[in-house]
């Protein structure tokens, strides 16, 4: 099982990863022992993930992404967890 820390530090270095992230939740449903979240992200990766190499924000392509992430609960608590998610084309504004 993985730790409060643990989880802490890995969603601190994912986050961390991007420039200009927006995660805007479409919908949610569920109850007690289910929940399905609907989401949408867009963001400009801050690093090449196939080097490591910094990307600077200016350089950096917008991406989006959509998704759902599907969590089942027990004792307040997610026991099982899937996620599923597309690519879009990202428009820029302006």
């Amino acid at each position: 099982m993985t730790s409060h820390d643990e989880v802490k530090e890995t969603y601190k270095k994912t986050f961390s990863n991007f420039h200009d992230l927006d995660i805007k939740s479409l919908s949610v449903h569920g109850h007690k022992d289910f929940t399905a979240w609907e989401w949408q992200i867009t963001c400009k990766p801050a690093v090449d993930f196939e080097t490591g190499d910094g990307i600077d924000r200016e350089s950096a392509e917008k991406k989006k992404l959509v998704g759902y992430t599907l969590m089942w609960w027990e004792d307040g608590k997610i026991i099982r967890n899937h996620d599923y998610v597309q690519q879009k084309e990202a428009v820029e504004e302006g």
